[in-house]
């Protein structure tokens, strides 16, 4: 049996897992708050900012111009949201995934903390 969720590579798109998926439509059925399918602005603005990513208005209204063609007065469609999200949640995760590469480095001896001794290490080799 198939899943619903959609695990293909689009135009500069990450791909969206099971885990993803299920996420973001639990996401998106909370914030419809009438069951209706759709969204409004005001509920995609919360729901981003639940995300993490808050925004003004006039921002808000850009993406959605730029990435959908759409109007701030218009109504969204799970799909519409998800793709909107998922963009700007695999931006965030790549910072994630090189935060935690550097940390790596500093973290020369892998017990999760960078002690004074790796700083010392990292300063000296920089030349500081």
């Amino acid at each position: 049996m198939k899943s619903a969720y959609k695990q293909q590579q689009t135009r500069n798109k990450p791909i969206m897992d099971e885990e993803l998926f299920n996420e973001l439509k639990e996401a998106f059925n909370l914030f419809d708050s009438e069951q209706t399918g759709q969204i409004d602005s005001r509920e995609l603005k919360a729901a981003f900012k639940a995300f993490g990513f808050d925004m003004k208005k006039p921002d808000l209204a850009r993406i959605l111009k730029h990435d959908l063609n759409k109007d701030i007065s218009d109504s969204f469609t799970f799909s519409e949201f998800s793709n909107l999200l998922i963009t700007r949640l695999g931006d965030l995760r790549q910072s994630k995934e090189y935060m935690q590469k550097v940390f790596k480095l500093f973290d020369e001896d892998g017990i999760g903390k960078i002690s004074f001794k790796n700083l010392k290490k990292i300063a000296s080799d920089i030349g500081i």
